[in-house]
């Protein structure tokens, strides 16, 4: 009956080692590469630039000058639809190893002080 709370405090210190290891075992970047950085930079750049046509298209229509305001708001639909999808996977790549780490460090801790509890539990009852 002894065995089962060493193993809980030995795994909860394995889960704890591997939830200080984590981040660099599965860095963000195996997920997200420098092409995906590249992309997102420009369609940030291109949802700005559409923006601003946009609403000067809005301010000053003219019919001889530019495209019209729903055209421009189409393709700006379009890159800030994309921009988001890519910045949402960004996100997701950034966040995931604190996340689990996380999870790893605070399960470890209730492992360890489950066991610690239970083994100086059950060696005052003998």
């Amino acid at each position: 009956m002894k065995a089962i709370p060493v193993v809980a405090i030995v795994l909860g210190l394995l889960m704890l080692v591997a939830s200080a290891l984590w981040g660099h075992l599965f860095p963000p970047t195996r997920s997200w590469t420098d092409e995906k950085s590249e992309r997102l930079a420009e369609l940030g750049s291109e949802t700005n630039r559409l923006k601003f046509a946009l609403v000067e298209a809005q301010n000053s229509p003219s019919m001889h000058a530019g495209k019209n305001p729903g055209e421009i708001k189409l393709e700006y639909d379009a890159a800030r639809a994309e921009y988001d999808e890519l910045h949402a996977e960004f996100e997701s790549a950034r966040d995931s190893p604190e996340t689990v780490s996380g999870v790893l460090r605070w399960t470890s801790i209730v492992l360890i002080g489950v066991g610690t509890l239970w083994f100086y539990a059950s060696g005052n009852q003998s």
